[in-house]
This record gives structure tokens, sequence and C-alpha cells, in this order.
């Protein structure tokens, strides 16, 4: 096994950038079959190839050298919503933001081709997208601060699997197993994908030679070739099935004892109200089958699992608008028994049930706000909620723990800098018709004065959609409008068919407990910065007068590279078609307004790992000459079918979006105005990997339950 010291971040040491496999070292022209095994030797190369060794790959099937890249741990950019494991944080299948997989090895050692090079015997892969606009993938590697941490793996991926994980209304899941040669074994997918609506299983991943692919991967001539979907013109794809549930909200759970997928509790488009349901669908059949649960109806679903150790669907509701509740569902017959309930505290606003090896039941819950998260251990034998004791640790739990026959994997936020909020206004916020947020969005206190609209702090118009929770002291609901999280409010009107499918909290207490940005100085008296139509050009840090890029075209814009660092502008403006690219992170501080025409952008450069969430834009700049609500020009205003990848800072005006604005970012305003179909995205999260063998469970934290979980 030979170990690229570039990729294992050994100083000083020299780079072959090639995974690490076995490879087979020739001393003859014959051959000598000598593997070698010593951690950092170095090997020299022909080309791509290794000079006189061959890769041998998982079966010795031939030759295939494969890259290692390494990244700093914020380059992982997750989103501010997690995905499934086997359990969501509900709605679940409202939150489309980019998913994750889980991979999982097999027992046998030579079938081993997808895991990492650091990756002890056992040891899962978490699948992450390296940025959400990208078709990136990689796996985490190694724990915080160790120098490598991150494989690219998007080669491992199938193209349509690739393509699948970009469709938002697709519902990913992984199976809950620890192990993949339980139950029905390693042949069973590692996750699946369903409908947004939960009525069909549109998708099944599995581990084929060493790489993830969807069913479309999959080349057939019979359905015999498609053990869980069918052949069509040659592929393989999923078998439709009858007698679906149709559900809002609702939480996937895939489980290979089980041999299937169930889709527990959610909401009807319709009514709003909870299903009370739970369906279950084989993964090789076509139909779906409700669970007959007797009087137990699952109420707001916050997670689910199931477990192998008793065969039991494991339940966290909230009921009666602030007590969670566990319930235990025998899959064969519905048969239910009711663990515990407790009063929980609102800001544990992620919650996730997980298997552990040995058949317990994980539950951890997550604090966005407070940046810390809970686990604690429940004996799934048990009649009543018995638990060993809490793990409670800092910083925020972004996806369920993840665990395998080594031990626990938790992903855990950054230190934080801006809001976990994808929208913060100080005074008041609109969206408008056929707008998507995709995040929680706020306004931090009652205002003193005007609003932008409808004489409410927060408006979401018709037909927009949230796919977050909604905070502000008055919110209105036009016709149409749905919010997928839940709303605090003191005040609230929904219109004609607003859905909310998550709880309603009042009263709130004000001002929200949101830290923002402090504005810096800003001293930008020097010469203006104009940039000529259809040219390139780059600047350095520094301080700048007026900053104007002229009109470019569409296929030949105005590009400004900000080489990095910091910036001071007493104005920016941006003409139609042209770009404003950091090629490494930077903080723009403008002293006056910020103007994007239609057809802009503002982000990172394409061909740079910027990230996202290292573009800052401060506007210091106020409405018009007296700083008035509809005062123009606005502080900062972003044109029409724009692109803006940054987060955005205009503490004294307004920050708008117009019509048809792709915007992915942090986005805080005194007022917010997100115009006519534009798509709001919160930013990436930096993921920090943590590897357990076994759980910090302190008994004396159950003593206060709800305060944690």
């Amino acid at each position: 096994m030979i170990y690229d010291p570039c990729a294992l971040a050994q100083p000083g040491a020299p780079c072959t950038r090639l995974r690490g496999m076995r490879w087979l070292h020739a001393a003859t022209t014959v051959g000598d079959s000598n593997l070698h095994n010593d951690v950092y030797q170095t090997v020299g190369t022909h080309g791509d190839e290794l000079a006189n060794h061959h890769d041998m790959g998982p079966y010795g099937e031939g030759y295939s050298p494969e890259k290692f890249f390494c990244y700093m741990c914020a380059f992982f950019e997750l989103p501010a919503s997690p995905v499934s494991e086997g359990s969501s944080s509900a709605p679940s299948n409202t939150q489309a933001f980019p998913e994750h997989l889980v991979w999982r090895p097999p027992a046998d050692e030579r079938l081993r081709a997808f895991s990492r090079v650091d990756a002890a015997r056992g040891e899962a892969d978490i699948v992450l997208r390296l940025r959400p606009s990208e078709s990136l993938f990689a796996v985490p590697a190694g724990d915080a601060g160790s120098g490598c941490d991150g494989q690219l793996v998007q080669d491992r991926l199938g193209p349509e699997l690739r393509q699948r994980l970009d469709e938002p209304s697709r519902v990913w899941v992984n199976t809950v197993e620890p192990v993949r040669e339980m139950g029905l074994g390693s042949a069973f997918p590692m996750a699946f994908a369903l409908s947004e609506n939960g009525a069909q299983v549109v998708d099944a991943v599995r581990d084929i030679d060493g790489s993830l692919l969807s069913l479309g991967d999959q080349l057939c001539t019979t359905d015999a070739d498609c053990r869980w979907g069918r052949c069509e013109n040659g592929f393989c794809v999923a078998r439709a099935r009858t007698g679906s549930p149709d559900a809002f909200g609702y939480v996937p759970v895939a489980s290979r004892v089980a041999g299937g997928v169930f889709v527990v509790g959610g909401a009807h488009p319709s009514t709003q109200l909870p299903t009370g349901e739970i369906w279950f669908t084989p993964a090789s059949g076509d139909s779906w089958q409700l669970v007959a649960t007797g009087s137990y109806l699952p109420e707001k679903v916050l997670a689910a699992t199931y477990s192998y150790a008793t065969n039991e669907l494991f339940v966290l509701d909230e009921v009666s608008g602030s007590n969670a509740r566990l319930v235990a569902v025998r899959a064969y017959d519905g048969a239910t028994r009711t663990l515990g309930s407790w009063s929980r505290q609102q800001a544990w606003n992620r919650h996730w049930l997980a298997t552990d090896l040995d058949g317990a039941v994980l539950l951890a819950s997550s604090n966005s706000s407070g940046g810390e998260y809970a686990i604690a251990r429940l004996d799934a034998r048990s009649q009543t909620l018995k638990l060993d004791g809490i793990e409670r640790g800092p910083r925020e739990l972004l996806l369920p723990p993840v665990v395998d026959a080594a031990g626990y994997t938790l992903a855990l936020s950054g230190l934080p800098d801006w809001p976990a909020e994808v929208v913060v206004a100080e005074n008041s916020l609109h969206i408008l018709a056929g707008s998507n947020v995709r995040g929680d969005v706020a306004v931090l206190d009652a205002a003193a004065g005007p609003v932008l609209s409808d004489g409410a702090e927060a408006v979401v118009g018709h037909g927009a959609r949230v796919f977050g929770a909604v905070r502000a002291d008055s919110v209105r609901l036009r016709h149409g409008a749905a919010v997928a999280g839940d709303i605090g409010y003191n005040e609230i009107w929904q219109h004609g068919q607003a859905h909310v499918v998550g709880t309603l909290h009042s009263p709130l207490a004000l001002p929200l407990s949101i830290a923002l940005p402090a504005m810096p100085a800003i001293n930008a008296c020097s010469a203006p910065v104009v940039v000529s139509s259809e040219t390139q050009q780059t600047l350095a840090p520094g301080a700048y007068g007026p900053v104007i890029l002229k009109a470019g075209k569409p296929n030949s814009p105005t590009v400004l590279t900000l080489d990095g660092g910091e910036y001071a502008f007493a104005s920016l403006r941006l003409r139609r078609h042209t770009r404003l690219e950091c090629a490494a992170a930077c903080e723009v501080w403008i002293a006056g307004r910020l103007r994007a025409y239609r057809n802009s952008y503002i982000g990172p450069a394409e061909d740079s790992a910027t990230l996202v969430s290292s573009v800052h834009l401060y506007v210091a700049g106020a409405n018009g000459p007296c700083g008035t609500l509809h005062g123009i020009p606005k502080s900062a205003r972003i044109g029409r079918n724009s692109t803006v990848r940054a987060r955005i800072f205009a503490p004294n005006g307004t920050l708008w979006l117009r019509q048809g604005t792709s915007a992915t970012g942090t986005f805080i305003a005194r007022d917010v105005r997100l115009g006519m179909g534009v798509s709001v995205r919160k930013d990436e999260r930096d993921v920090v990997r943590v590897r357990k063998r076994g759980l910090d469970l302190d008994p004396a934290l159950l003593a206060n339950l709800g305060a944690q979980l």
C-alpha cells in the first residue's frame, strides 16, 4: 500500500498525486510480486503512472491511477440544513439542499476500493458536495487540523447519480444499519431517493466495483438485471409504486433489516394537518403498505430510525406544541409502546435518531443559535426510557451521527462569524411572489416605523416558499405561501391556501439573539477605478475611489478580479453583463452604495477554490439622500437575473435582490426585499470532522433531558 506524502500532508515531502492503493512493483522485467507497505514511501512517476509499478486494483484487474487531493476543512461547504441518514430533522423533504451519502465498507477487504487512505478498518465515509453549486464530491478525511481533510470522489460516483443529487425535489435517505452485511446484505442499496411527496421511490444507490451508482448508471437487458428497479431502454429505472402516501415534510427511514423504506408522518398538502400515518414499501416491491398503529398517530415528526435489536421503528415527534414523545412501532404488526415524553426547548431545533452497533438508539440534537450538540444513548430493548447518559459538546451538529464498526463520526460546524440564518433583517423583510428561500429567515425586532409591505415585519408573498423557519414580531403569509419550518411570532395572518408545515410559536421574545457582523471603518478617498467594456482587470488589496465596471456582452463580460484581501471602495457599480470575482478570500468595504445591473455576477472566481462564505461585502450607504425606507437609490441593489455568491451586510438601508436573481450566501440589511422568482439559499457551513471510538456519556446530564434533547 503506497501512501502519497502530499495526500497525507507530510511537510516537505514530494507529491505523486496518486491515491493510496495496492501497487505491484516489478523488480525485474519479469516482475516480482512485492507489495509496498511502507508509509510515506516516495515513488517516481512516468506521466500519470508510477515508475515500474502497476495498480493492481481491488481485484488485480488493471491500471487505474487515481488522484488524491488535500483540502482544508473549510473547503467542505455544507448547507445550513442537514439531510437524512435513516432519520431526519423534519421537515426533511422540504429542505432540498445538496445531499450526503454514507458509504459503508464491506467485510471483504479486497472490495474496499472506495475507502479513504486513512480510514480505519470498518470505518464509513460521508460523501459531501464541496460547494453547493458544483458537482465536486469528496469525503472528509482525518480530524480537524490533521492537514489533509478531504479526498475527491466524484470519479467514484456514477454520472447519473451526480446529476440526480442536484435535483432538489428528491429526498435522499441512507440505510440505518452500521454494517452493510446486516439484513439483506451488501447487495442491498446504501441509499434511496424518494419523490417530494413520498409517493415514489425514484432511485437506489449501490456500491458496485468501488463506485456508487444510481439505477440510471446500471446497464441491463432484462428486469432480472435490476433487482431494485426495472429495465427500460437498456438502463435500470425505478419501479412505479401504488397505494402510496402523499405528505409534505415527512421523515424517511431506510433499513436493510426491514428490507425497505418507511415514510413517517408529514402533513397533508391540502389541509396542512399531520397525516398521522406510517407507510412501508419493500425495496424490491411495487406497492406501499400502511402500517396500522391503532390509536397512536404520529404528530410533528422530528426524527425516526429502525433498530434491528427489536425490529421496531423508533419515532420522535412533537406533541402539544412543546413536548417531545418517543414511541417504538413494531414494523410487522404496528404494535406500539411509548417509551417516554418530556418538555423540550425550541432552541434545540434539529433532531436525529440513529442506530448504534448493538441495536441501541442514539438521540441526537443540535442547537443552531447556541452552537452546541447533545447525543443520548437509549436501550432499545427497555420498556421504558432507559438512557445511559448524554454527551454534550460545543459546535453545531450538521449531520446525523454516523455509526460504523469502528466507532462514530460527527460532522460539526466550524466557528461561526455570521448568523446561521440565510436572511436577517433588522426592520422588515418582504419575500415577493414565486420566490424560494432555502434556510431560516428572521427580523430582529419590532419595527419602530414603516415596513416594506402589508404592515408586517415579515411578509411571504403569493406562492413563495421558505424551506426553513421564520421569526418576526408579525408575519403575513399571502395566498399559496408555504413555510416548511416553524414560525415564531407575536401576530400572524394567513391568507387563502397558505401552508405551514412546522409549528407556530407565540409569544416571541424580542429582540432576537442573533449576532451580526461589525461594520468596519471605511476610508476610500483614492482615485476611481473604471474597467472598460469587455475587458478584464485585476486589483490588488487597498483603498480606492468609486469602482465602475462598464457594460459587457453575454459572451464577452467585463471582469474585475480581486486578488484577495481587504478592499475599500467609495462605491461599487456593475453594469450589465459584468463580473466582480474574488480569486481568494476577500472583504469589500463600500462607503457608499452597491448597485449591480441585470445579468451581473458577484462571487468567487470560477477557476479558484474560494468559498462563497469567504466573499464579504460590507455596504455602509443609506437609501436615497435621507436614508428613509422608500428612499432611492437603495443601499444595495442587485439587478434582474443576476447571480450572487457572497455574504452581504447593509445595515443602513435596503438590500434589494431583483426579479430572477439567484443568490447563495448570507444576506443582512436593515430591510430586505426579495423580488419575484428570486432563489436564495444559505451558503456553506465549515465542516469539522470528529472521529470517536466511543461516546462520552455523562449520566448526570439526564436530570435535565428537555434542556438538550
